[in-house]
């Protein structure tokens, strides 16, 4: 693990569920898939007809920092062995954290509702094409694999 994990782990989530009418759409759970792979052992349980967003974010002290994050990092993933295409485009915008004291960008993918008793695995590859730095760590170029498996109960 290497210390780039813990700075992603700023973002303030690991699985928040919303509870909403019974005829609204699907609650929604969003599956921090770092959070997963080193702080869950690679494993999370949710409610089960809750839609799945996969999420991964980066935060940086400048716009710039979080703007390179997502111009230098690779990002594949697949869902049950499926491959996202065109992953970059589920970057969201760039948004100031108040709270964490930086600029954030979230990465999030709706993989949809997954029904009680089901499980879903997910993939997530990040690579870097060069150096990062998000104004305290510099990083060197990097490779990580982080595996979820989610489990609706």
């Amino acid at each position: 693990m290497t210390a780039r994990v813990s700075v992603l782990l700023l973002a303030p989530v690991a699985t928040l569920c919303a509870a909403l009418p019974a005829s609204a759409a699907a609650a929604k759970s969003y599956d921090y898939i770092p959070y997963c792979a080193y702080e869950r052992n690679s494993a999370i349980s949710v409610p089960g007809g809750t839609d799945q967003v996969l999420k991964t974010a980066w935060l940086a002290k400048t716009k710039t920092q979080v703007h390179d994050y997502q111009r230098y990092v690779t990002i594949t993933v697949t869902v049950d062995g499926k491959t996202i295409a065109n992953p970059k485009s589920y970057w969201g915008p760039m948004f100031y954290d108040a709270v964490d004291g930086g600029w954030e960008s979230q990465w999030l993918y709706d993989a949809g509702v997954l029904a009680k008793d089901h499980s879903m695995n997910v993939d997530m590859k990040l690579k870097s094409t060069r150096a990062l730095d998000d104004g305290s760590t510099h990083y060197p170029k990097f490779s990580e694999n982080d595996e979820c498996a989610i489990a609706a109960i």
